[in-house]
Formats: C-alpha cells, sequence, structure tokens
C-alpha cells in the first residue's frame, strides 16, 4: 500500500515537472514586444505613452482583447491595435496606451495583459499573457510638469523651463550638425537634423540615439508625432515618412510635389499638410495618397512651415512672411499676418504663436514682446511642450 502511495507521488511531481517544462519552453500565443521605454516618469498633471507591438505567434488567426488598467487609456484610432483586435497568423499591430498621471497610482507595475477574447467579449483568463519581467509597465508618478519650449539651432538643441527667461543647451544630437527640427512628448525629445538622421533622447537630451535615416543623403526638414502616435518625417528629397515612434516600420506617402523638397508637414485629424519648396502647401485627406495644392502660392518663395490652429492655416515663407488662411481645404486666399520670422510654431489653441529669428531671438507674435535670446545664429525650429 506505502509502495502504491509512493508511486502516485513520485507520478505526480513528474506530471507537474513535465507541464511547468513544456510551458516554460512552448512559443507564447501572443508576443508583447516595448517600441518605447516602459518603464517612466509621468506627470501628476500630464501623461505619457507607452507601446508594444502585440504578435500574434501562433498559426491560427485570434481575438484579443487587453484587460483595463486605472489610469490608462488604450488608444485605438488609425495605426493602433483596436478595442478587439483580430490578428492572423503572425500578424502585428501597436498596442499604445496613454498614461494618465492624475488617476494613477503613485507606482505601478505590470502588464499590460492581453488575452484571448472570450464569447462574452470579455478577456479569457485562461489565456493571456503579458511582456517579460523586464518589459513590463513600470510607471512612477512624478512632480507636476511646466511648460517647456526647445528649440533646434545650428549648434544643437536647447530648451526653457521658465518662459525663455534662461536657456539649457543639451548634448549636441548630431555630432556638430545643424538641427532643422524638434518635437517632444513627456518622456520623448527628438531632433532631425540636416545630416539626414533624426535622434531620440529619454532623459531630455542628456544622451541621443539615432533611430532612422529615412532618405540618407538628404536632409530632415521637420518632425511632428500626431495623435494616434505615429512620426511624421518631412525630407529634402521630397518624401514624407510615417514610422513608429522608435522611427522603425516606416511608410512613405505620395510626394507632394516631385522632385521639391517637402519643408513642414502638419497632421490634423483626417487632414495632412505639406509644406513645399516649390512655394505651395498641399493637402491631403487620405494621409498622403493623393494630395492637392491649395489657395496658390502666398509670396512666390519656398514654404518653410504649416500649422492649423482654431480653423486657421498659418505658414511661414522663406521670404521670412507669416501668413494665414481660413480655408482649410482650398479655394482661398493668404491674409499676411507677421514678417522676419525664420521659424514658426503655433498651439493647438492658436494661443501661443511663436517666431524664431535668424539673430537667435524668439518672439510672440501675438503679444509682440521677446521671449528670449537663446544663441547667436538662427533659430531653425521650435516646439512647446505643455
Amino acid at each position: 500500500m506505502e509502495k502504491n502511495k509512493l508511486f502516485l507521488r513520485l507520478l505526480g511531481f513528474y506530471f507537474l515537472f513535465t507541464m511547468a517544462f513544456v510551458h516554460a519552453t512552448s512559443t507564447p500565443l501572443f508576443t508583447l514586444e516595448p517600441i518605447t521605454p516602459t518603464s517612466i516618469p509621468v506627470p501628476s498633471n500630464g501623461t505619457a505613452v507607452v507601446q508594444y507591438t502585440v504578435t500574434n505567434m501562433s498559426s491560427k488567426p485570434h481575438t484579443l482583447k487587453m484587460v483595463p488598467i486605472t489610469g490608462m487609456a488604450q488608444v485605438t484610432n488609425v495605426g493602433n491595435c483596436a478595442d478587439s483586435f483580430a490578428l492572423t497568423s503572425k500578424q502585428s499591430c501597436t498596442l499604445t496606451l496613454q498614461v494618465n498621471g492624475a488617476q494613477m497610482s503613485p507606482h505601478y507595475k505590470g502588464g499590460p495583459i492581453v488575452c484571448q477574447q472570450g464569447p462574452n467579449g470579455k478577456p479569457n483568463p485562461n489565456q493571456c499573457y503579458q511582456p517579460s519581467a523586464a518589459n513590463v509597465l513600470n510607471v512612477t508618478v512624478a512632480t507636476p510638469s511646466v511648460p517647456t519650449l526647445y528649440v533646434g539651432t545650428q549648434n544643437g538643441v536647447y530648451y526653457s523651463i521658465d518662459d525663455g527667461t534662461t536657456w539649457v543647451g543639451t548634448n549636441p544630437p548630431a555630432g556638430g550638425s545643424a538641427i532643422s527640427s524638434v518635437v517632444a512628448l513627456s518622456t520623448i525629445l527628438y531632433a532631425g537634423s540636416i545630416n539626414g538622421t533624426v535622434y531620440s533622447s529619454f532623459n531630455n537630451g542628456t544622451t541621443w540615439s539615432p533611430i532612422v535615416s529615412p532618405a540618407p543623403g538628404y536632409a530632415v526638414n521637420a518632425l511632428y508625432v500626431s495623435a494616434n502616435y505615429k512620426l511624421y518625417i518631412a525630407s529634402a528629397n521630397g518624401s514624407i515618412f510615417i514610422c513608429s515612434l522608435n522611427g522603425k516600420n516606416c511608410t512613405t506617402t505620395t510626394p507632394p510635389a516631385t522632385g521639391f523638397a517637402v519643408n513642414a508637414i502638419f497632421v490634423a485629424t483626417n487632414a495632412l499638410y505639406a509644406a513645399s519648396a516649390n512655394g505651395l502647401v498641399y493637402y491631403s485627406n487620405n494621409n498622403g495618397v493623393t494630395w492637392v495644392a491649395i489657395n496658390g502660392q502666398p509670396d512666390g518663395s519656398a514654404v518653410s512651415s504649416v500649422y492649423v490652429a482654431a480653423n486657421t492655416l498659418y505658414v511661414g515663407t522663406a521670404n521670412e512672411y507669416v501668413y494665414t488662411s481660413t480655408s482649410l481645404t482650398g479655394g482661398g486666399a493668404w491674409t499676411p499676418y507677421a514678417q522676419t520670422v525664420y521659424s514658426l510654431f503655433v498651439n493647438a489653441a492658436g494661443s501661443v504663436v511663436y517666431a524664431g529669428t535668424q539673430g537667435g531671438f524668439i518672439y510672440s507674435l501675438i503679444s509682440g514682446n521677446e521671449v528670449g535670446f537663446v544663441t547667436y545664429g538662427p533659430i531653425n525650429s521650435l516646439y512647446q511642450l505643455g
């Protein structure tokens, strides 16, 4: 009798060991690989974004759903995984999470967890996967953020957290090459260089990494991060590249004007705008598949910047003029707005309109006041975060 009990115990241990070994060595049905850093601070009054690539590793199609996390909203617009997302074998999508510091606990670690969707439309807890231990979410709520103004210059990137009173120079991202464009999220700072490379920094410019050279030999003229968290890159070769936030998986649009550099881009809801070296502004309602030149040439010189704010289109030109139009899709005219503007920034509400000059100064075009002096030389690019 005792021998039988011992045999059953040994058999049970063998079964448990075998199952554990199979689970540990088998290929997961779904994988989650990080696109952005997953250990991040988020300001208590702001947001941050985290992205993963979710891949169906099985030979069968699966419909997946993420387990909700308090304080994190899944971004489900075009270009991202849907709320419930069906993936065929080896197919992937981008899982994008917007983290809201005001709704988070002081520290959160774990997940995101993606599961097979059950018959009730909810995640099936018996078939779930999450990233490896090194890549799970690790979010810490930080002190409130303040508006930060970034500029790209001939000798690098500078920023100010006191409305332009003082400026801090980051480590040069491009080894001495001029910076033609800067754009930022709360946890990622991007710089585009005339050397043709885009750089990113996760520590506000202390260190930089080259992430993509979309058209080697051609300057990166402009950068833009869209509402669905895609990185748009305007190139001097006349193309616009649409990439993931880590600079990978890039696709190209149809050139707005073949043979002419794209100097600036703006992404609005269901609209893409391109500023061309041929002196025209182009509009696309299908993310760059087709383009239409709108409103004619503002002044005959190359268009160097383009923004849409409060139902108004703002453009800057190589003649250092700024023009506006309320005709966002064509059929209108341009109205002179300002002059002696080398670079331009307009926030989403149209309540901040900044001009950078060739002499290193920044001015508010709304108040007419000087914002600050940055450095001797042109201000190539402006961006305000917050």
